[in-house]
């Protein structure tokens, strides 16, 4: 079956995530293709995954707006807990980065033009309201002291995530922006949007740093992501489909 979406395993490359049209949700080999064990199941269509640093925990946002925390460390099938709060499609989700032991926050971003930072402890959540539409994703930075938020509104919005305060928006593109990604030394954000750009942006300095433009001018989703290791290397990629072209992608690593 074709998944919906998935996600790779922090601990371990070859595992994956994955959510099947059935709303089924399982762990597979991405090598043997054979499910390593059965999660359970949603109750809507999953948009997004994120998976916790440490491996124990894994977070699915649905179209119906809720977000489901699964404590995968157990060895069963487990009831995911509910993290309710969004009006509209939750859209994207990121853990604060913790490696040896449970995360204790999620980023939730939501098309109800909101982003949502959830307490894990208390489950509770701070209401982050910038953005005037959609917000396509949401990104926890690797030291945790920093958010940022883009959406259908062409906005870019860092935040500082101890006082929750906005420390800088920008329109970095003339449309849509699809993705965003920390450096892992916060130094940097990278955004990819519409028409196929993407955009580097020095957090220090507030300014953009390099353009990227790939001509795929009729994108309909692109993606970008830092190294874990190196903030000088950066990949992206684009879904382009137009009324007379077939659908397209691209890779491209800088």
């Amino acid at each position: 079956n074709l998944c919906t979406t998935c996600t790779t395993s922090p601990c371990d490359n070859t595992i994956i995530a994955a959510c099947l049209p059935n709303y089924q949700f399982e762990i597979l080999n991405l090598f043997t293709k054979k499910r390593v064990r059965s999660i359970g199941s949603h109750n809507s269509t999953v948009k997004w995954l994120s998976w916790s640093q440490n491996g124990d925990v894994l977070a699915s946002a649905l179209v119906d707006g809720t977000v489901n925390l699964w404590n995968i460390s157990q060895s069963k099938k487990c009831d995911p807990v509910l993290l309710v709060g969004h009006t509209d499609t939750a859209t994207c989700c990121s853990f604060s980065h913790s490696e040896n032991s449970p995360p204790s926050h999620l980023l939730t971003a939501s098309s109800d033009s909101t982003a949502r930072l959830w307490d894990l402890a208390s489950r509770t959540s701070e209401t982050l309201r910038e953005h005037k539409g959609r917000v396509n994703m949401c990104k926890i930075s690797p030291l945790n002291r920093l958010l940022c938020t883009v959406g259908h509104d062409k906005q870019m919005c860092v935040w500082d995530s101890t006082k929750l305060f906005m420390m800088w928006k920008t329109a970095p593109h003339n449309a849509n922006v699809f993705a965003c990604d920390f450096s892992h030394d916060e130094k940097l954000v990278a955004t990819a949007g519409a028409h196929g750009v993407a955009k580097l942006w020095d957090l220090r300095a507030y300014n953009q740093v390099i353009e990227i433009n790939t001509n795929y001018e009729h994108a309909l989703g692109g993606l970008c992501s830092f190294s874990p290791t190196n903030p000088n290397m950066l990949a992206i990629s684009f879904l382009e489909c137009s009324f007379n072209r077939k659908a397209k992608s691209l890779l491209r690593v800088y």
